[in-house]
């Protein structure tokens, strides 16, 4: 007995109509659901950056040079009798920097890629930098008064601070200052960081 064979009619999905209205559909879904995971992307991204940047200004005094420094100060009392010689030595560590609670409010913008920062003047940190436990009496000849005591103290730390805070030691504290903010802005994606110091 010969078999029938039932003809079987090739279905062309390509020309159905219904097969593109899905295709369409499918490919607009997965596009925004691209598009959504992205967006994610980019605000936990910016959400970090944010973040990293609060923090870094939340430190108030970033420190960009240190400097040891020693200064002899003498001085002689004229008396009636006889004179009154004093010398002593001081020593004391000078600490410049930035204290960001000084930046402007607006002290970093970001473009795309790039961030614009604009810091404030470097100064000195701590203007009570001489070490009192470290200072020594090279000579004493009479009374030393609590005037005269604090006299050649001040004296001792303008000159101390003459001496470091100077236009080489500023440039330097600066440089240091552009350099550490790009290495930090690097980390935090930034392909290119410009620094900007107030004078």
């Amino acid at each position: 007995m010969r078999r029938t064979r039932t003809p079987q009619i090739p279905v062309s999905w390509a020309k159905s109509p219904i097969f593109w209205v899905i295709l369409v559909i499918g490919l607009v879904v997965l596009y925004f659901i691209k598009k959504a995971e992205v967006k994610d992307q980019n605000e936990g991204k910016i959400g970090e950056t944010a973040m990293d940047i609060t923090s870094i200004k939340s430190i108030a005094e970033w420190e960009f040079l240190t400097i040891q420094t020693e200064e002899f100060i003498d001085t002689t009392i004229v008396r009636t009798l006889s004179n009154d010689q004093f010398a002593r030595i001081y020593r004391g560590t000078i600490r410049l920097g930035m204290d960001m609670q000084k930046a402007r409010k607006n002290w970093i913008v970001c473009k795309h890629d790039t961030a614009y920062i604009y810091l404030p003047a470097v100064e000195i940190l701590d203007t009570e930098f001489i070490d009192e436990a470290n200072t020594r009496t090279f000579y004493e000849s009479g009374r030393m008064t609590a005037t005269l005591k604090n006299k050649m103290y001040s004296k001792a730390k303008r000159t101390m601070k003459a001496r470091a805070f100077t236009k080489q030691n500023i440039k330097m504290a600066e440089d240091n200052a552009k350099q550490q903010f790009k290495t930090m802005f690097n980390a935090l994606g930034f392909k290119v960081v410009k620094v900007e110091i107030k004078k």
